[in-house]
């Protein structure tokens, strides 16, 4: 955040993202984008579109915007005050390829759908979505997870372009078994593949914040990832893939952290089974 000479409010440096979950939620959403085949190094006159559920501070989808001028990023936030607070007190502004939308991104996301019906169908609407939003529980809301609800529906009826990304940032403690196969279901007429990493999960043991500092198993927030156009990847291939892409994308948006360092911490790759009694799709780890 800097303060402008001529301005009482401070304004928010894209560049810079302050949190280590925030840091890996950018990173693991632009790589495997990148791994997908989606435009994120600029390509012509191809844009790039992003949905994020969930504004919070804004730092992720102000360092998306700015480190890929040609990415359009539409938020959407429930909560005024959180938008207020983000704009008065972290220094948040749009421009012209960030914008901020008050409403309910279940009922966006639908919205969009239906207001967009021939483009949804014929190409889908957004290369990625992303969702950071939370009850006063802690809680990710079930619209934006659950099977056959808003979010799951909205994808089914083409939120996401062919060769796209949906994550979701969750606490360290919920099984993703669920939200994963909600996801995947959704999208079950492309092929695609499910997995997930874990911010400050240690790559070298001698590294493990959680046995250094003697902290609660599983520390860091867990990022639920389904990627369209994936498929048939073992785990150590999809980590090789992350990582060259990581790489990559570091240098596009002239990254000020180490990309590759938070693209596979805690990677786990996550497969589909179908229950023969009551034909629910089941993810559990390989």
């Amino acid at each position: 955040v800097v303060v402008s000479p001529h301005s009482q409010l401070a304004k928010m440096r894209g560049a810079v993202v302050p949190l280590a979950y925030t840091k890996s939620f950018a990173t693991v959403v632009l790589a495997a984008l990148s791994a997908v085949g989606a435009p994120v190094r600029r390509r012509g006159k191809e844009q790039l579109r992003i949905l994020c559920i969930g504004l919070g501070g804004g730092s992720v989808p102000s360092f998306i915007a700015e480190g890929l001028p040609h990415c359009q990023v539409d938020v959407v936030e429930l909560e005024p005050a959180v938008i207020h607070a983000a704009k008065q007190g972290m220094g948040f502004s749009e421009r012209p390829n960030l914008r901020v939308i008050q409403e309910d991104g279940a009922m966006f996301a639908l919205r969009a759908v239906k207001e967009q019906a021939h483009e949804a169908k014929e190409k889908g609407l957004y290369d990625a979505v992303l969702v950071d939003a939370y009850e006063p529980n802690g809680n990710v809301p079930a619209a934006l997870w659950s099977r056959g609800e808003g979010l799951a529906e909205a994808l089914a009826g083409g939120l996401l372009r062919p060769q796209g990304v949906v994550a979701t940032n969750f606490l360290p403690h919920v099984d993703l078994a669920a939200p994963l196969a909600a996801y995947g279901n959704a999208l079950a007429n492309r092929p695609g593949i499910s997995f997930s990493i874990q911010v400050n999960k240690a790559i070298k043991l001698e590294n493990d914040l959680e046995q250094l500092f003697e902290t609660v198993e599983g520390t860091g927030n867990r990022i639920a990832v389904h990627a369209c156009g994936l498929s048939a990847l073992s785990e150590a291939e999809l980590e090789e893939r992350l990582l060259e892409e990581a790489k990559k994308v570091g240098k596009e948006t002239s990254c000020l952290w180490d990309m590759p360092d938070l693209a596979c911490r805690g990677l786990r790759t996550w497969k589909s089974e179908i229950k023969q009694d009551n034909d629910v799709d089941l993810f559990t780890i390989k």
